[in-house]
C-alpha cells in the first residue's frame, strides 16, 4: 500500500487498478491504461466493484473475480472482432464491458 492508503501502484505514468480489482481488470489492462484522469479511474473502479458484487450474488465470492474477468475478456474480444477499436475507454467499460447482459 502507498501512503494514501489506496493500495495503488504506478507503472510509468499509468495508474494500476487497486489490488482487489487487479485480477478482475487484467483482461482490459490496455483499456485501463488509456484512462487519463483520476476521476475516470474512480468511476471505473466503482463500476467494477458494483459489477463484482452483482456477480458474487450468483457465482459466489470466491469465483466472482474470475467470472467477471472472463466477461471482460470475452467482451473485449467481441469488440475488437466486430466493433473495431475502443474510442471511449470509460464509456466502453461502463456500458459494454462490465454490465451483465
Amino acid at each position: 500500500m502507498n501512503g494514501t492508503g489506496q493500495g495503488r501502484q504506478q507503472r510509468g505514468r499509468a495508474l494500476l487498478p487497486p489490488e482487489k480489482l487487479g485480477a478482475v481488470l487484467a483482461p482490459v489492462d490496455l483499456v485501463w491504461a488509456r484512462l487519463e484522469r483520476s476521476g475516470a479511474h474512480r468511476i471505473v473502479e466503482a463500476a467494477a466493484r458494483s459489477a463484482l458484487k452483482a456477480v458474487e450474488s450468483f457465482a459466489g465470492r470466491a469465483d466472482a473475480p474470475q467470472v467477471l474477468a472472463d466477461r471482460l475478456a470475452r467482451r473485449l474480444s467481441e469488440q475488437l472482432r466486430t466493433g473495431g477499436p475502443i474510442t471511449d475507454p470509460v464509456g466502453w467499460l461502463l456500458a459494454r464491458g462490465l454490465p451483465q447482459r
